[in-house]
């Protein structure tokens, strides 16, 4: 057990809240897309494949991009690289809402690949910034937790307002709600707006090879973002066919699949703040050992009792083994030094 001092768990810094408005605010265009782009591709003049690059290019120009992030803001100042970078993603959903060449809305893909891997790394150093007393996990919990919450509300906001007021106001809306991402960025930085992006310094360092954070890293994107979201439905319909009967009626397996992943971004915004709180309380490497066994048990378990309700508990806890994981290999990697923690959400992002 490890000693930290004052209350169990405190009230998010106003610096974390701000970093997690402001990234909040534009990733709203990102999650619409992945959301909405697939029913409404054919009205632009896409082709199905077209949809399959425009919502996969973010996420692989990042495996480049987070390097970059890295070498730009381990050097200052962060404060402008930020701004700047909510700017571009701004500029990126106007694009979305106003262009329909493929081209256009591409590089306007690209771009925004580029700019989550800084607002990504900003955020976090901010989180590690305003620790203290040994509460770094709980400062990031906190910043994970209210950025789920806000990406969740989001991704509800842009469906309802789809099926209400269309593609190109819905858009055009979220940027135009994005430009108040600009002050809660500034005023996140208040403070440090020269400092350079790294490793608060009453935190110390933990040394570990490059190859260890690929490795982590590579395995939780794998499993809990990467295998586990994209055949859940399948898994879902071969274990109780097109419907699941629940008091009050049947629920189709669609239904019953947007509510495991939209209630895993409710998960994440309650569950990691009161688990960082706790993990800053405890020796790691026992809990990540246990974390990887459970996960690891219940999918076999839930493999061998292929049931409805042994998958739904299953694939539950897995997701809470992954938030868990997420949370504390982030500390230790950006703990490390900001090129140990670019290593890590790489290899997090090819999983």
């Amino acid at each position: 057990m490890r000693s930290v001092q004052g209350a169990w768990i405190n009230w998010p810094h106003y610096q974390i809240v701000c970093i997690a408005l402001a990234t909040s605010l534009v990733v709203t265009g990102d999650l619409f897309l992945y959301t909405v782009l697939p029913l409404h591709y054919e009205r632009l003049g896409l082709t199905a494949f077209q949809v399959g690059v425009l919502l996969s290019i973010n996420r692989w120009v990042r495996l480049v991009s987070n390097v970059i992030a890295h070498h730009f803001l381990s050097r200052g100042p962060v404060l402008g690289w930020l701004l700047l970078m909510l700017g571009l993603g701004t500029l990126c959903m106007l694009v979305y809402s106003i262009m329909t060449s493929f081209w256009l809305l591409l590089a306007a893909r690209i771009t925004w690949g580029i700019c989550f891997s800084f607002l990504r790394h900003v955020g976090i150093f901010t989180a590690m910034h305003v620790a203290s007393c040994g509460r770094v996990m709980e400062r990031l919990g906190w910043l994970r937790g209210l950025s789920a919450l806000g990406m969740f509300g989001g991704a509800f906001l842009g469906g309802w307002g789809y099926d209400e007021f269309g593609y190109t106001s819905v858009l055009l809306g979220f940027a135009i709600l994005s430009l108040a991402a600009l002050p809660f960025g500034w005023l996140s930085q208040t403070g440090r707006a020269s400092a350079a992006a790294g490793p608060a310094a009453d935190i110390p360092l933990r040394a570990a090879g490059a190859r260890v954070w690929w490795l982590n890293g590579f395995i939780i994107g794998l499993v809990g973002s990467g295998i586990l979201m994209a055949t859940l439905g399948l898994l879902l319909q071969e274990a109780m066919g097109d419907q699941i009967r629940m008091p009050g009626g049947a629920v189709g397996v669609a239904t019953l699949t947007g509510v495991l992943l939209g209630g895993r971004a409710v998960l994440d915004g309650l569950a990691s703040p009161i688990f960082g709180a706790a993990f800053d309380r405890v020796t790691l490497r026992w809990l990540e050992g246990g974390l990887y066994l459970l996960g690891a048990s219940v999918l076999v378990l839930a493999g061998i009792m292929f049931t409805p309700w042994v998958l739904i508990v299953a694939v539950t806890i897995v997701f809470l083994c992954t938030t868990s994981l997420s949370l504390t290999m982030t500390t230790q990697a950006a703990s490390a030094g900001s090129r140990t923690l670019a290593a890590f959400v790489t290899a997090y992002d090819l999983g």
